[in-house]
């Protein structure tokens, strides 16, 4: 699924385009955390947002090149497995993403050597969301899993520029992108004042 809104005509001198790429987890086509809150975003911003699962490499990379070409500021959104994707499509990318956020991320089986999960140079700021439960439902046993077989966190966000961290389930997508904890600004926040300097 692939959700988009016209990007607005800008005058010479004006801020830069603003693109959205959001990366869903590996349940993601069934349970639509990702999906769905790109659709409502999607529905209230006046720049690009699309959608793209975690297995969606080459048109998530190819969609992100358009856009730098077409003069674009890049946002990253990503989720579990979503986050590694994420760092797959800035590794090949020539060209600068202005915000990578990572919530609650998941290494992918065979994708954790520390050379691959370093931070690509071209990510000019990185948050790392780090959901922690008051009580665990199936997501959380889900992540556990992933973490066995992926090896935990890729390095990126283990050393991210800012690190959030909130109580909710791995599921709880929204709460991750809108809840600040300990004084910190939320995901939100953070897409704003990129948004904002763009």
């Amino acid at each position: 699924m692939a959700l988009a809104t016209a990007t607005l005509n800008r005058p010479n001198g004006s801020p830069a385009p603003i693109s959205e790429l959001l990366f869903g987890g590996a349940g993601d086509s069934r349970s639509q955390i990702v999906g769905s809150y790109a659709a409502r975003r999607a529905s209230s911003v006046a720049h690009s947002v699309r959608y793209f699962t975690q297995d969606a490499h080459t048109e998530a990379l190819t969609h992100a090149r358009g856009q730098l070409a077409s003069g674009h500021k890049l946002i990253f959104i990503s989720h579990s497995w979503g986050c590694d994707t994420a760092l797959t499509v800035a590794r090949r990318l020539d060209g600068p993403i202005d915000l990578l956020i990572g919530a609650d991320p998941v290494a992918k089986p065979g994708m954790f050597p520390l050379l691959y999960s370093r931070r690509p140079s071209n990510i000019a700021k990185l948050i790392h969301v780090d959901a922690l439960p008051d009580w665990q439902d199936r997501s959380d046993f889900v992540k556990a899993l992933g973490w066995i077989v992926g090896g935990g966190i890729p390095l990126a966000y283990r050393r991210a520029d800012t690190t959030i961290r909130l109580r909710a389930c791995h599921a709880a997508f929204h709460a991750m992108m809108t809840t600040s904890a300990q004084g910190e600004r939320s995901a939100e926040d953070w897409i704003n004042q990129t948004i904002s300097e763009a």
